[in-house]
């Protein structure tokens, strides 16, 4: 992926994942005409609000908070960002974390080989990034190897966490796409492939580019980089 199409990436990103507060700023554009996304988000927006998904119930609410329908329709409707508009800033976090073809080798004790926790090798270029931010930060050198590797360690933990259920569910989506009987089942048994060689595959892919595709439909990008500090002084809001 070049850097034209990986800006484009990040812009299409940080559009589909902005919260619908944020798609009234003028560095977004909004498309209404778009009426069944419309729809299919106000029905959602019911549902949250009313068991019965009653749009009276709805609209009451939007006159609680000054809203009419025109400001609303505004709110759910499909947007892009705008070529001129800056990234937000956990989207630069997303490039500066898997655009480094070098990222500086994570201390001793992030990495624990009796302890791997699920899906760490796609999440490893994020904590490379947040390591790097913190090395750079004052008084990050006071602290012992021990307790640097622990922060990274801590950082790679709470992502996995978050990570582990839908990388899980795509990787199923991965498994369930593979052909099975017949002369592959033949040729599968016969070569003894290692067990982990699909897990490896789907790795590669979403270490390949996979990971920024993914990353629009669940709202990853903006979940991983947001709990990454920029400085130990000053970490950034949680999703």
């Amino acid at each position: 992926m070049n850097s034209n199409e990986l800006d484009q990436t990040l812009r299409d990103i940080a559009a589909r994942a902005s919260f619908i507060g944020e798609r009234r700023a003028p560095e977004f554009t909004r498309d209404t005409s778009d009426e069944k996304q419309i729809q299919t988000r106000f029905d959602a927006w019911a549902e949250a609000v009313s068991e019965e998904r009653e749009r009276a119930v709805l609209e009451k609410l939007w006159e609680w908070d000054g809203i009419d329908e025109a400001t609303a329709r505004e709110m759910v409707a499909p947007v892009t960002l705008d070529a001129n508009a800056p990234l937000p800033r956990w989207a630069e976090i997303l490039r500066g974390a898997f655009s480094d073809p070098s990222p500086i080798p994570l201390p001793e004790g992030v990495i624990l080989q009796d302890e791997p926790l699920p899906f760490q090798e796609i999440l490893l270029p994020l904590v490379a990034y947040a390591h790097c931010e913190f090395a750079a930060s004052l008084g990050f050198d006071l602290l012992t190897d021990k307790a640097q590797a622990q922060l990274s360690r801590a950082l790679l933990r709470m992502l996995a966490g978050f990570a582990a259920e839908p990388l899980f569910l795509e990787f199923q989506a991965l498994r369930n796409r593979q052909p099975f009987g017949g002369l592959s089942a033949l040729v599968a048994k016969s070569s003894q492939t290692p067990k982990d060689t699909l897990y490896k595959k789907f790795v590669a892919q979403m270490q390949q580019g996979g990971f920024y595709n993914f990353s629009p439909n669940i709202l990853f990008s903006r979940a991983f980089s947001e709990p990454i500090p920029s400085s130990i002084s000053k970490p950034a809001a949680a999703f």
